[in-house]
């Protein structure tokens, strides 16, 4: 059988290198995301953290264009938010929510952020994303909503705020503002956007598809909930009450025939109803039957109860426990039973 073979993340012999290959995919991510529309005026930055100065980070300068950033455009920043490499301002914004995600999340080593268009528009009605795509499973349980957005983020306690909505998960939804990822490296915090962005743009074209969608007919009529036949359904409500609270070797052992059910002669308000139980081995009939038959009443109390619910009227339910050896592999016994 043919391998795959499937790329690894690179290794570095210096940490040099490492910091190199992280700017230069950094400066690469802008020239993406610009190409791809996610630049809108002064707004947007990704960060990747310094491997050596781990409390730093590399971010792009305040007021350049996406489309025009290089590797030696980039400004690493403290968190403190200071410029200690580079001699250009640094976002404000951009501090006050990069510097607390990375200090809150040290596994983080990258950060995304813009105000990309389906990201506004999905990040204004607050609300997490649906699993309604393969893609947007990927975020299913993993990404946080900040639903108390106060305007353009430059305090580092709304930094705060946001990184705690983030918490453990890979991306969060900030309410009016737009999407924010992070990865292990600065390739998968940009990925992470980039999906998030397409599975917003779908959840929206999914709402308004759904708000157009003509009401279908009913799938039963008026009062039915489903088309299973009536015997069948009390079949399952006795296997049910036969089965609730048992923890020894019943559950796949068991099974019930409703024999006969019908209106009792000279009686319109009274169903009687026929059923036997079966199971596979002598030891079972005891638990189900119980300690001189208490178990077996309390089981033919409660499916009871539950039939006469289903079906609006009272019943009379005479129940049986019955053997059938090792009925799960005979095909014989597993037709008759209903299987």
């Amino acid at each position: 059988m043919p391998t795959t073979n499937i790329p690894e993340p690179p290794t570095f012999a210096t940490v040099e290198d490492e910091r190199r290959h992280r700017k230069e995919r950094v400066a690469a991510t802008f020239r993406l995301f610009s190409r791809m529309g996610f630049d809108e005026g002064i707004a947007g930055h990704v960060t990747a953290r310094d491997p050596e100065l781990t409390d730093h980070f590399w971010v792009n300068p305040f007021g350049m264009h996406f489309g025009q950033i290089r590797v030696s455009d980039l400004i690493l920043c403290n968190h403190q938010g200071e410029v200690v490499q580079g001699d250009q301002a640094v976002n404000r914004a951009a501090f006050a929510i990069h510097s607390q995600v990375h200090a809150a999340r040290p596994d983080v080593v990258a950060a995304a952020h813009t105000h990309s268009l389906h990201g506004k528009a999905f990040a204004s009605l607050g609300r997490l994303l649906d699993p309604i795509t393969q893609d947007a499973c990927a975020f299913y349980g993993d990404h946080g909503l900040f639903d108390d957005y106060t305007g353009v983020v430059l305090d580092i306690e709304e930094g705060k705020r946001i990184a705690h909505a983030l918490g453990d998960n890979k991306a969060a939804i900030l309410r009016n503002h737009g999407l924010l990822t992070v990865g292990h490296s600065v390739d998968e915090a940009v990925w992470w956007f980039i999906t998030m962005e397409r599975s917003c743009q779908v959840q929206l074209l999914a709402d308004l598809l759904l708000a157009r969608m003509p009401e279908s007919p009913p799938l039963y009529p008026d009062g039915h909930l489903t088309d299973e036949p009536e015997q069948t359904l009390v079949a399952e409500l006795v296997r049910e009450a036969a089965l609730e609270g048992v923890r020894d070797e019943l559950p796949h052992s068991l099974a019930v025939v409703v024999e006969e059910m019908g209106p009792r002669e000279g009686r319109d308000d009274l169903l009687d109803v026929y059923a036997h139980l079966y199971v596979e081995r002598d030891s079972q009939k005891g638990i189900v039957i119980g300690h001189r038959g208490q178990r077996l009443q309390e089981v033919g109390t409660e499916a009871r109860r539950q039939i006469e619910a289903l079906l609006g009227t009272r019943i009379h339910l005479d129940l049986r426990v019955k053997v059938a050896k090792d009925w799960q592999r005979d095909p014989k016994q597993l037709r008759r039973l209903g299987f």
